[in-house]
């Protein structure tokens, strides 16, 4: 039959382990292993260098944010496309795998240029990770192995939460007036979709001042202002252009607690 301890012993202390006594417990099991097994002096090694590169990428405000699931648009420096892709595996200080069927043309031109650009959009702002094609991984035509990044970077000068709306808007431009769409707005900022016969690509050179007039409900109601052209691009075979909101415009007040309010219900743009 089993007796408890005698003789005055104490039971076991439990330890609380934090973030930094867990690492130090991986590093001290993982040194124990190789003492007992030369063979893995390697292997272990590596793992070493890529778990301290990878608490060096934290503590220089560099943490990846991207989860497995997530879309992201792929743009390689060889292509100059963006493809859309999504992220199939993430190995911290090591490597990122994303869903980005590529064709044979493509990857060989991949094999010139293996840099790439991540872009993701968080808490309503386009960002990006600046990487490379790991080429010795790039075997079958959808997964590609990206190298784990060490640069995030800001992809569009738009640098602001956006919120989507569909506003009807009119823009004057060289005293024409052209309809479409406010399809989301920043505290800054505006994106416009216009319609079938809107103005073309070429009449949006950049900071090119135009009117902007916009409602919600009635069309008494609206808002105008004077903005600038920012960009100007096509999606889906429609005109869009993000135009700036002068400073001193009312407007812009009115935007910023609209998006405010609208970020706090978690409607933040994930286009």
């Amino acid at each position: 039959m089993h007796r408890p301890p005698t003789g005055g012993s104490r039971p076991a202390t439990p330890v609380r382990q934090d973030s930094r006594t867990r690492k130090v417990c991986i590093v001290s099991r993982t040194c124990m292993a190789v003492s007992h097994c030369p063979s893995a002096k390697s292997s272990s090694i590596i793992a070493l260098k890529s778990l301290e590169s990878y608490h060096d990428l934290k503590k220089q405000g560099v943490i990846m944010i991207l989860s497995v699931g997530d879309k992201v648009l792929m743009q390689y420096a060889a292509l100059g496309d963006r493809l859309l892709g999504v992220v199939t595996d993430i190995r911290p200080g090591e490597s990122i795998v994303v869903y980005s069927p590529l064709s044979s043309l493509a990857r060989t031109r991949l094999r010139e240029n293996s840099t790439a650009l991540l872009k993701y959009v968080h808490e309503g702002i386009l960002k990006g990770y600046r990487t490379r094609v790991v080429l010795d991984a790039l075997n079958g035509d959808s997964l590609v192995t990206l190298a784990y990044p060490l640069e995030e970077v800001f992809v569009e000068r738009r640098n602001e939460p956006r919120c989507p709306c569909c506003f009807p808007a009119r823009i004057t431009l060289d005293q024409v007036e052209y309809k479409g769409h406010v399809v989301d707005v920043s505290p800054r900022a505006v994106r416009v979709r216009f319609e079938k016969d809107g103005p073309g690509l070429d009449a949006f050179d950049q900071n090119r001042d135009v009117h902007l007039a916009f409602h919600v409900f009635e069309p008494e109601n609206r808002y105008s202002a004077l903005c600038s052209v920012l960009k100007s691009f096509m999606a889906d075979s429609a005109v869009y252009v993000v135009l700036t909101i002068r400073d001193g415009e009312a407007v812009r007040d009115t935007l910023a607690r609209y998006v405010e309010d609208q970020c706090r219900g978690g409607a933040l743009n994930h286009v």
